[in-house]
């Protein structure tokens, strides 16, 4: 098992990961890893991607930076074996040499596994709030959404 952080010298292995995991092929992937401020990590197994984890850095006014951990998935026959904990610990690891105040990630009450992964590396449950969310058409596909 290994982790490894994409970066604009692996566009083929991004679209495909992009595609498979996300289900688009929409995004050119050099928009995204051309960003400084995106993180696209992949766990492979036998030289094949099982897992990806992505998220972006948000740098604020006065400088203090903060992650988010906008998707994290493991193939389901590579689960429980620590694919997830790399990917974790391996955005940390960036979070951690970048300065970062705190790291946060979405994760829903029906989403047991996320929760327990999340937990198991550290990370306290953050109080609920309501969000917000502007629909702005063009990319957003989401039924009910608009």
């Amino acid at each position: 098992m290994s982790v490894r952080r994409l970066g604009i010298g692996d566009l083929p292995a991004a679209a495909g990961i992009i595609g498979r995991f996300a289900g688009s092929r929409r995004l050119d992937p050099w928009d995204f890893l051309a960003d400084p401020y995106t993180l696209l990590f992949i766990a492979e197994e036998d030289g094949h991607a099982v897992g990806w984890l992505w998220g972006y850095e948000v740098v604020q006014p006065d400088g203090a930076r903060m992650m988010v951990i906008h998707q994290i998935e493991v193939d389901k026959p590579a689960r429980r074996r620590g694919h997830g904990r790399a990917l974790v610990d391996a955005a940390l690891a960036v979070a951690r040499a970048r300065g970062h105040g705190e790291v946060v990630v979405p994760a829903g009450p029906g989403d047991p596994g996320a929760r327990a992964l999340f937990a198991g590396s550290g990370a306290r449950q953050a109080q609920l709030r309501q969000l917000y969310r502007w629909s702005l058409g063009g990319t957003d596909n989401t039924p009910g959404s608009r």
